[in-house]
């Protein structure tokens, strides 16, 4: 068992990891996360700013 990952077998997290992702899934994935990234830390800087200007 892996801590963290509950009942989740090794051989099931190893056999996850080792299947092959075709390369337009992973292009896709990295800038999906960057575009997610970047839109959160806009959101969290106005948060930051709005709870500034109530104080």
């Amino acid at each position: 068992r892996v801590p963290g990952l509950g009942n989740m077998r090794a051989e099931k997290i190893r056999k996850i990891l080792d299947t092959p992702v075709p390369k337009e899934v992973g292009i896709y994935t990295q800038k999906k996360l960057m575009i997610d990234d970047t839109d959160e830390n806009i959101d969290n800087d106005n948060d930051d700013a709005r709870e500034n200007d109530m104080t």
